[in-house]
Parts: C-alpha cells; structure tokens; sequence
C-alpha cells in the first residue's frame, strides 16, 4: 500500500494597487475579494493587502490574509516589488493575480495573471506627476510578461492590445449590482432631489468645467435657482484658490464635502438628480452603472470613451462650458426609468478565478 500527499495549491492575490479612498480601484478590489468563490480550485487563497480589505479576506473560510501599507507610494511599491513575492515564497504559492496592472519582475514566467484598468498615464501623460508616471510604467512591462491579463472594458481591451502587441488580452467586464446591498436613507433621497453629483478627486474629473458649465445653466435660468452641485474628492485646502472663492461667494449652492464615508455617497449617488463626469479618458467608469441601478443616465464627456463603453447609459457632450450646461440644462428635465440588467460582482469574480486557475 502507498500513500501520496499533495501539498495544498495556493494562489496569491495582491490587493495592494487599491489604497484606501482610490475610488473605482479601491470598489473592484473590495467587490472581487468578497465575492471570491468558496469553493475554489486552489487549496487556498492568500491576500497581501492593507487593513480596510481584511475583514473581506477573513469571511473566506479559505483565505488567508497578510497586512501590508499602501497609502505611502513608497511602501505600495516596495511591497508589490518584494514583499509579494515573499509572501509567495513562503506560501509557495503557484499562481498570482494583481487586482492592478504591476507584476514584481521576480514573478515574470510564473503562473501570473494582471487587471488593466486605464492607459490614461500613456494617453495623457500631463496630467501625472513624474513619480505618479515612474509608478505606472511598471503596468505595460507587467502587461507584457504576465501569463495573462484581463481588461475591464472593451476600450481598455484596445488600448491595452496597442500598448502591449498583445493579441490574447481577456475582456472582462466589471459587476455592477452592489448598489442592491445599499442601505439608503429615504428621507435624504427626498432631500437630494435639486441636487447633481460630479467628481474631483483627480484632475482629469474636471471638476472646474463642471462648475462653470452649472454656474453658467443657472445665469441663464436653464436650470432653477434651487439647484444644487456635490463635488465629490475636492479637497479645499490643497485646491485652486478660486475654488475657494466660489464656495464662499455660493454658499448652498455649490459643496465641497471632500471625501465621505460609504453611507453619504451612497445617498448621494442615488438621491442626486443625476450625476456629472466629466473625466478626459476613463477606464470603466463604475459612476456611471450605479447611476443607472437607479434609473439615471450620467453626463459624460465625449473624449473620456464612456460612449464607447456604456452607450445609451451615458449623454456625452464636448468638454466645453457651453455644451455641458446644455447638457446640464438637458439632462435636467430628462424622465428617470432607466432599466438594466447589471452583471453581478459574483459573476465577475467567478470568472476571474476559473480562467486564473483553468491551467492548474
């Protein structure tokens, strides 16, 4: 008689391309890691990442979880670089996913898999630091010797084919049903009525263009005075002083919460009248399928390849002052009653794992 032991496979997933308040990164981090399967092909999954993923991680009963910083840039390199690969070691992990687009070269002809999320350092490079643009061209190089890697739209698809000469690039949609788990409160849906939502959590949001085009619909009576514009992300302090000056001079009118917790943006998203962005190029655009879970169109620009992506989701209009407060003006009156179907976050990650692990 003889006996064979076969030690558990381990797949090892990096999480730490998602800090804390990163928006749309930090959400499919989140929603892939919680909904992850249970039942899984690999003997068990390992999630380097920082302290907000944990309690996601640990309600696997198969999963392992590995605290490591990534607020500083410094540390989220180093530990994409080095300590992921450790971690591997240790756990002589077989396979790697990235919930990004950075594979640490010691893991290139390793069983690695990346997500590409934008190519927007490549598209617009201005509107990145220097450090911000050492950071991201690690992303075509991972691209490149990565075993395989998933794009999150078609747009993305394309540009990561042309960027990488890559022909085998997965298309994989992202989820969109977690507006279902929100606990919002009714009463400040009332309230939020006269209210629009737009972004400014990076430049490319564009939040000057969406304030001048809303002061200007409402100069010219397009929209009513009770009107109201969120600007999600700005943060004051470290913002243009005429930002400043326009909070003071329209108090009530135009609000600058900076960064909220999940409860008032959940609110906000779905109590708003309808939603701004105003992006220069987006990857996805997870803004724009939360609006319509609740029956609302987003207006978009016509450079941010929104269009191309979500079609008769969005109303795309050229990023000037004029054209967006016609499109503010339109967008106004439009009936709600938008009706999708959103692919589930759990459809998503199971299709992330099968193909993750289809060679083990």
């Amino acid at each position: 008689m003889s006996f064979s032991f076969q030690k558990p496979r381990t797949l090892l997933i990096d999480a730490l391309g998602a800090p804390d308040q990163s928006g749309g990164m930090q959400l499919v981090a989140g929603e892939i890691i919680r909904n992850w399967p249970t039942n899984t092909s690999a003997g068990r999954t390992v999630v380097v990442g920082p302290s907000w993923i944990k309690k996601l991680v640990i309600s696997n009963p198969n999963s392992i979880f590995i605290f490591w910083p990534n607020k500083n840039p410094i540390l989220r390199i180093f530990g994409q670089m080095i300590f992921v690969p450790l971690v591997g070691v240790i756990f002589r992990a077989k396979s790697y996913l990235a919930l990004n687009c950075v594979i640490s070269p010691l893991l290139w002809g390793r069983d690695t898999t990346v997500i590409a999320h934008d190519w927007r350092h490549v598209m617009r490079p201005n509107e990145f630091s220097s450090f911000q643009l050492i950071y991201r061209r690690i992303w075509k190089s991972s691209a490149k010797h990565s075993q395989k890697i998933f794009a999150v739209s078609s747009k993305t698809s394309n540009e990561t084919q042309q960027i990488t000469g890559r022909a085998d690039v997965v298309e994989w949609g992202l989820g969109g049903d977690h507006p279902a788990g929100w606990n919002v409160n009714q009463q400040e849906l009332v309230d939020l009525e006269n209210n629009i939502l737009t972004f400014g959590l990076h430049t490319n949001k564009r939040p000057d263009l969406v304030i001048s085009a809303f002061l200007l619909a409402r100069q010219e009576n397009l929209i009513p005075e009770s009107s109201r514009l969120t600007v999600l992300g700005l943060n004051l302090e470290n913002a243009d002083p005429n930002m400043n000056q326009l909070a003071e001079q329209f108090p009530g009118t135009l609000y600058f919460p900076g960064f909220v917790d999940s409860a008032e943006y959940q609110n906000l998203m779905a109590g708003s009248r309808f939603s701004v962005l105003a992006s220069s190029d987006e990857g996805y655009g997870l803004p724009v399928v939360e609006s319509a879970y609740w029956g609302k169109r987003t207006l978009v620009s016509n450079d941010s390849g929104l269009k191309e992506i979500h079609g008769d989701l969005v109303i795309a209009v050229a990023p000037s002052v004029n054209d967006f407060s016609l499109g503010i003006a339109s967008m106004w009156v439009m009936n709600k009653g938008l009706v999708i179907n959103n692919k589930s976050w759990k459809q998503a990650a199971q299709e992330l794992h099968d193909i993750v692990l289809q060679q083990q």
